[in-house]
This record gives C-alpha cells, sequence and structure tokens, in this order.
C-alpha cells in the first residue's frame, strides 16, 4: 500500500518566473516593477517586428520619391500655377522629395555603389558621415516647412471663408503671395535645422573592429550629444504646436462653411467646394504625422527625466520609425488628396494622360458659307454675274 504524499501548503519562491536572485541579494537600483518588465519583454518580442517597419518605411520612402516627382510635374502646369493652393502645394511636394531623398541617399551610401564598405561592423568614412550629417540637416528642414506651409493654406482659406470681399484676403490669395510664402518658409525653416547641423560633430572613431578585418580608410561617426536630445525635443515641441494649430483652424474653417452653407441654401444658390475638403483631408494628414512624431520626442523627454524609466529608452528610440513612417504616410496622400479632391487638379492630369488620344480624335471641320436663301460651299463655282450662290 502506498502512501499519499503530502502537498506543501507553500510555493518555493525560485519556481517563480519573476523571482530574480540577483534583486534578492543585491537589491534594483532602476526600481524595475511589473510595468517595466513587460516593455523588457516587449522589446525581446518587437525586435524583429521593428526592424520589419524599418525597412517598410526605406521601401515607402523610394516609392514616396518618384510619386512627388510625378506630383510636382503635374503641380508646376500653368493651369495650376494660377492658384496659390497648388503654389503652395509645389513647396510641401519639393519637402516630401527632399524628406525621401535623405533617406534614400543613406540607404544607398550603405550599397558599395558609391565607395567600397570594407567592414560593415566598423564606422564609416568621413565623407559618408558628412553626407549623412547633412542630409539629415535637410530633412529637419523639411520636416517642418511641409507643416508649417500646410498650416498657411489653412489659414489662407479661413481667411478668405470668413472676409471673402476684403482686399487683403485677394493680395494674398495672388500667386506671387504663394511663391512669398514658400521662400520665407524655407529660409526659416533652414535657419532652424542649422542648429543640428551645427551641434552634431563628425567623429574620429579609434577603437578596433570588432569582426572581421580593420579597414583601409579612417571611420568616422556623428556624435550629436546632449544638445542633438534638446534640438529634437524642440523640434517635437514645434510640431505638435504646428499641428494642434491646424487642427483648430480647420476646425474653425469647417464652422465657418456650415455657416456659409446655411446662407446659401437660403439663396438656393448651394455649391460644392471641393477646396475645403481638400484643407479638411490634409489637416487630418498633417495633424497624424506630426502630432505623432513630436508626441514621442515629448513623452520620451519626460521618461529620461526619471532614472526609473531607463529601460524604456530604446523603445522610443525604435518608435522613431515607426512615427517617420506616419510621415511617409502623409507624403503618399497628397497626390491622392490632390486627385480626389480637386476637380482642377483632375483635369489636369487628364490632359496630361490623354493628349494624345485628343490629338488623333480630331475630325476636319468643313466651313460653310451662308445666305439670306441657301447654303453654298467655300469651292461652289463662280458665275459671270454679280451673284456668288450656286443653285
Amino acid at each position: 500500500m502506498t502512501t499519499r504524499k503530502i502537498r506543501p501548503t507553500t510555493t518555493n519562491p525560485k519556481d517563480d518566473p519573476d523571482y530574480d536572485l540577483e534583486r534578492y541579494y543585491y537589491g534594483d537600483y532602476t526600481h524595475r516593477n511589473f510595468l517595466t518588465d513587460f516593455f523588457l519583454r516587449y522589446l525581446e518580442f518587437s525586435g524583429e517586428h521593428l526592424n520589419f517597419v524599418e525597412t517598410v518605411y526605406k521601401v515607402a520612402c523610394f516609392v514616396a520619391f518618384f510619386i512627388n516627382l510625378l506630383h510636382l510635374f503635374v503641380l508646376t502646369r500653368k493651369k495650376l500655377r494660377s492658384n496659390i493652393v497648388y503654389i503652395v502645394m509645389i513647396g510641401i511636394c519639393i519637402s516630401d522629395i527632399v524628406q525621401s531623398f535623405g533617406t534614400m541617399m543613406n540607404e544607398i551610401l550603405t550599397w558599395n555603389i558609391i565607395y567600397e564598405v570594407e567592414n560593415s561592423s566598423c564606422k564609416h568614412p568621413y565623407l559618408h558621415v558628412m553626407g549623412e550629417k547633412i542630409l539629415k540637416t535637410l530633412q529637419y528642414m523639411s520636416r517642418r516647412s511641409t507643416g508649417i506651409l500646410g498650416l498657411f493654406i489653412a489659414v489662407i482659406r479661413t481667411i478668405s471663408v470668413i472676409f471673402p470681399m476684403s482686399g487683403f484676403v485677394h493680395t494674398v490669395s495672388k500667386p506671387r503671395f504663394g511663391f512669398l510664402a514658400i521662400f520665407i518658409t524655407l529660409i526659416a525653416c533652414t535657419l532652424w535645422s542649422l542648429g543640428y547641423f551645427v551641434q552634431a560633430k563628425v567623429v574620429k572613431y579609434i577603437s578596433f573592429c570588432f569582426y572581421g578585418k580593420p579597414t583601409s580608410y579612417e571611420n568616422y561617426y556623428l556624435d550629436g550629444g546632449t544638445n542633438e536630445i534638446i534640438f529634437k525635443i524642440i523640434d517635437g515641441y514645434i510640431g505638435i504646436c504646428v499641428s494642434i494649430l491646424y487642427i483648430l483652424v480647420t476646425i474653425f474653417l469647417v464652422v465657418e462653411l456650415q455657416k456659409t452653407k446655411r446662407r446659401r441654401k437660403n439663396l438656393r444658390n448651394d455649391k460644392p467646394n471641393n477646396t475645403s475638403s481638400f484643407v479638411i483631408a490634409m489637416a487630418i494628414s498633417t495633424f497624424a504625422s506630426e502630432f505623432a512624431y513630436g508626441l514621442v520626442f515629448t513623452v520620451e523627454h519626460f521618461i529620461f527625466g526619471f532614472e526609473m524609466f531607463q529601460t524604456l529608452k530604446t523603445l522610443f528610440m525604435h518608435l522613431n520609425s515607426i512615427t517617420l513612417l506616419f510621415l511617409m504616410a502623409s507624403s503618399f496622400s497628397h497626390i491622392f488628396v490632390c486627385f480626389f479632391m480637386s476637380s482642377q487638379y483632375r483635369d489636369t492630369v487628364k490632359r496630361l494622360v490623354w493628349t494624345e488620344k485628343e490629338k488623333k480624335g480630331k475630325t476636319k471641320i468643313f466651313v460653310m458659307e451662308t445666305t439670306t436663301t441657301l447654303p453654298a460651299t467655300i469651292d461652289s463655282s463662280k458665275t459671270n454675274g454679280s451673284s456668288k450662290r450656286t443653285f
């Protein structure tokens, strides 16, 4: 007869998967808790997914670059250059192209096309790192100019709805004012991005390569230091402010449009306005991308200020690729917003696509002379009399 083994009433703490012997003896200076442990497990699980997102972002940059080149070609047609909205859209499109071009070139530099990468585990030569520094500076400039120019379109449209008969609105709605707005915005954003260019330093890498043979060229890397973190935080604040102003102006525009729609309905003159729908769609895409981009750096700033959240630093560094993917999605949407929300843009595209068909479809026109009685053809025979009619 076998005796029944009595089960213990307590559990061995070492059997607990959350039991950490090192923390039991030495304590935990980071004050890790369930939340931070969860994020650490999440980082291990999502590492491959975040790398996949980064790859998708790089591919999207290549696709967006060529799509925006096509978009720029349409926007520069003569028919669209007479409208200030499309003129400002030219500036936004150029900024989107610069944003995509920066990521493209950073990727192409690693493809052994411009120079041979001798050891991928080492750093890069001086010209590579300097090029990366210049491209990042241009990307900061283009990122800010896109949001500000989009906000400018919303403000101009809102003012024109509120004060349709104002002379000031008529002046700022001229095409030349749009070119002036683009020029001022690009100059201001370039000066702002130069702050990053000055703070980031190209530093010589004095350590040895971890794997493989040493390279024949000297290795350098880009070191922004604490100033770069401060620059990114301020840039994030600017992005949040621009996106909030953008959405507030758009809400105000919608309210004014409803009032105008009621007045037109009373006057039986209810005409759809696709320009306002275009501005609203632009506001939604810009708000989603700019707010997400600014929020990541803002939250990162507050988390980095507390030692207990240092373990989340890696997570927010990876989230940067996701926010940049939002920016690229916003860049993608511009051409589709213009096409589906603007009949003038669609007509321009149709005229570019079907030009050859229109030429082939032309027919000969026969001109007829009319008289008070019966029509006569141009080739009708002439008589010796004064009358030119043929009966």
